[in-house]
């Protein structure tokens, strides 16, 4: 049974939504990003698709551009661009296309239930894919875009849904481009909360519709985050990524269809003789034609469109592979008579999905750009339960959902009570370049006073070092950070060293990096270079650990409730800071934070609280 949990969402506010929010960023190309954002330093590309923070031609896989994602991610924090919800919520999503609006529950799904199959798959998914993905989720510390789930229909949760849907939304806008219409309510009452939660309770399966890169980084993070944590509870937010929860009978698929370059040495003449093997074919004339029913093709050659219909015995209704359209024309098709194997890497095979339709077909052939194209009648969202449900995979390129998810509506943090931080044991790291040396220490600081105390003690140390630069992150929440130059050129040593601090998130921890000039100058590029690697090589060599965020509790309480609070006291296990038992009794406690409101309203239901 699905396990789900509300979340402390982070979101921009109700005036700046249509600044922050964009499109996913696995649906756009890096220069189209860089367009869309323009001057606005607002929009989520920053983060999401953070190599346009560099010159155009930037890999997107270069570490920097990692570390700009969690540098941009911050100051959004930061500048109160985005904004965290003080209690936990559920969410509730709609989007409207073509008039029809299909509603989503956000929500915390579980990493336990995606590793153990309760969330079940229908698409491969890519090592080096899953890995950039993995390496966005640990430097931002955040599930920056949801995935897209679907549900079977309940009629509980359609009736709880439908109730706020009558309601006035705390986001409505049209995204720019498509003109789809995005609304979205924040789900606060604690009843609709708990029904969201002991519904989803009953449901045997979740279903990933779309994003299942995604989908794994998240969960693999999560594994990660428990395995090295030795105060693991499983109830830390890492334990949980954020889903949008469709029902599955809202839920449009469109067409995902085939453009081909050639016909593998064949003539038009003799491929239809070919294609008249296994389907009855059709001349259908110049008008565009789009299949009717399942079995059903269109294939568009030499300006004219024809209808191939799938013989008896060429497919198997009763297979959940077999019976798709998408795995009768790959073997049919592309493999027996074109000669196409491998889909994703083949160059004589592109895929049109979306809402481009039959006309885009027809564009790329008529330009000469393609030889012929092929348009598919649309895969169900039941064939994508049962092939989910029977353990198999979906051939490539079947699916394409419609409208997508806008991303910068809300953000799911990882780490909302335990931090990581280095041991008290100093990490060392050297670098040299063109004879210039730079050592770099790495230290555990509890407080800003310590950390400058610290500089100032390298600093008499190194006396006779040309520059001693540094940068630190102190406490939660937001961090208290500084990073400084000490004479390097603007943004050459301190921002470096801190944006390497900020890639391994980690916090009260301030790096020293000293400098011995060796007489050449090593230019801009080169003192970025040095610098941070300097700082990864100190912090590489610490023993990192995560540590949980207290709240301290302060109350007063007579000596006749002593029994009650002891009884909380025990029950709850928080740290005694300071108790003072009198006639009027008082204790200072401390517990971690995600624990915290729980202690307080247990407290203030004793009668003389």
């Amino acid at each position: 049974m699905a396990k789900i949990k509300p979340f402390r969402g982070l979101r921009p506010p109700k005036d700046l939504v249509e600044k922050v929010e964009s499109r996913p960023y696995d649906v756009l190309n890096s220069e189209e990003a860089r367009a869309e954002a323009g001057d606005n330093e607002m929009s989520l590309y920053h983060i999401i698709k953070p190599e346009i923070n560099f010159e155009p031609g930037t890999s997107e896989y270069d570490p920097r551009v990692y570390e700009s994602a969690a540098e941009h991610f911050k100051k959004f924090q930061e500048k109160g661009w985005l904004v965290q919800d003080k209690e936990e919520h559920y969410y509730l999503y709609a989007q409207t296309m073509n008039g029809k609006t299909q509603y989503g529950l956000v929500v915390g799904a579980s990493v336990e239930d995606y590793l153990s199959g309760v969330i079940k798959k229908h698409e491969l998914t890519r090592k080096d894919k899953e890995e950039d993905r993995m390496k966005h989720v640990r430097v931002c510390d955040a599930n920056m875009e949801p995935v897209f789930f679907a549900y079977p229909d309940d009629n509980v949760l359609n009736a709880l849904i439908k109730r706020y849907s009558l309601t006035t939304p705390e986001y409505d806008f049209k995204a720019p481009i498509d003109g789809f219409r995005h609304q979205f309510w924040v789900i606060s009452n604690k009843d609709d909360i708990n029904t969201i939660t002991e519904e989803f309770a009953k449901i045997p399966s979740l279903y990933i519709a779309d994003g299942h890169h995604r989908s794994a980084a998240a969960a693999l993070v999560g594994a990660e985050k428990a395995k090295n944590n030795p105060h693991h509870t499983g109830n830390e937010e890492y334990n949980y990524f954020m889903a949008v929860c469709f029902p599955a009978s809202q839920l449009t698929i469109l067409d995902y269809n085939r453009v081909v370059k050639d016909l593998n040495g064949m003539t038009a003449k003799q491929f239809l003789k070919k294609l008249s093997e296994d389907f009855e074919v059709e001349k259908m004339g110049k008008d565009i034609y789009k299949p009717q029913k399942l079995h059903e093709f269109s294939l568009y050659l030499d300006k004219n469109w024809y209808r191939l219909t799938a013989k008896p015995g060429t497919y198997d209704d009763k297979d959940p592979i077999g019976v798709l359209d998408v795995d009768i024309s790959s073997r049919l098709i592309l493999d027996k008579l074109m000669g196409i194997k491998d889909h994703r890497s083949d160059k004589r095979i592109d895929f049109v999905g979306g809402l481009r339709g039959l006309e885009e077909l027809k564009r790329r052939v008529d330009s000469g750009e393609m030889r012929w194209a092929l348009a598919l009648y649309p895969v169900t969202m039941q064939q994508i339960m049962n092939i989910a449900d029977s353990g198999k995979i979906m051939p490539p390129k079947a699916t394409w959902f419609e409208p997508k998810l806008r991303s910068g509506l809300i953000v799911h943090k990882l780490m909302v009570d335990t931090y990581n931080t280095i041991t008290a044991k100093i990490g060392e790291g050297y670098y040299t370049e063109k004879r210039s040396k730079f050592l770099a220490f790495a230290l555990h600081t509890d407080s800003v006073e310590e950390a400058m105390d610290k500089v100032a003690a390298y600093k008499r140390k190194y006396y006779d070092a040309r520059h001693v630069c540094y940068a630190y992150n102190i406490g939660t929440d937001p961090a208290t950070f500084r990073a400084n130059d000490d004479g390097e050129p603007s943004s050459t040593a301190g921002k470096p060293i801190l944006n390497q601090i900020n890639a391994r998130q980690l916090t009260d921890v301030t790096v020293i990096v000293v400098r011995y000039y060796g007489g050449v100058n090593l230019g801009t590029g080169g003192l970025i270079n040095a610098y941070r690697t300097a700082t990864a090589d100190a912090l590489d060599k610490c023993q990192i650990e995560t540590r949980i965020v207290e709240e301290k509790i302060e109350f007063n309480f007579t000596y006749s409730e002593m029994n009650d609070v002891m009884r909380i006291v025990k029950e709850m296990n928080p740290r005694i800071i300071k108790q003072h038992f009198d006639n009027t009794c008082s204790m200072t406690l401390a517990i971690r934070k995600s624990e915290a409101n729980e202690l307080r309203k247990r407290i203030k239901a004793i009668p003389f609280l």
